[in-house]
């Protein structure tokens, strides 16, 4: 069973390939926990618990030794991403240049860099443009070049806040 290759799937999806004793060194750091989806060329991917020559690994490892605490296994959970926010954009003719130095980061796709910036008609834009259609019709249009930057996700265009 040693000159066999397995696959390993691991918590954030990726697959490792390895060989048996490279396996059982995998459950004897921890890398590889019972509930790890393995599979060989002759096998499905199913849970590293239900095969039976790693049944002895994970008992033979997962006993403590005398005087030390059992090891504790848990499930793989990333690094925290530190949160980037797009600042309040107010019309500045630098804005465009120091909102693409700033890394911002997307609540909905976790897009993590540059936003994309676009420049729309503003609110007091438009109501500049209602006012100036009620009271001077032919100089409302004027009031679409007031504009204000919008930062947006590079990947998704979801609106930054």
């Amino acid at each position: 069973m040693s000159s066999q290759e397995w696959e390993v799937c691991a918590a954030d999806n990726q697959i490792y390939t390895t060989t048996f004793e490279g396996l059982k060194y995998w459950i004897e750091t921890g890398r590889v926990i019972s509930s790890t989806k393995i599979r060989t060329s002759s096998m499905d991917w199913t849970e590293a618990q239900h095969i039976p020559a790693l049944r002895e690994c994970f008992n033979k490892f997962s006993s403590p030794t005398p005087g030390w605490p059992a090891p504790v296994q848990q499930p793989y959970s990333p690094p925290a991403q530190q949160q980037f926010v797009a600042h309040h954009m107010t019309y500045n003719p630098h804005m465009q240049q120091l909102a693409n130095t700033g890394m911002v980061m997307c609540r909905v796709c976790g897009y993590n860099g540059r936003p994309y910036i676009e420049r729309k008609v503003s609110t007091v834009g438009w109501a500049v443009f209602v006012a100036l259609l009620v009271l001077f019709f032919p100089l409302c249009w004027i009031a679409v070049f007031i504009k204000e930057d919008v930062a947006k996700c590079a990947n998704c265009r979801n609106k930054l806040k």
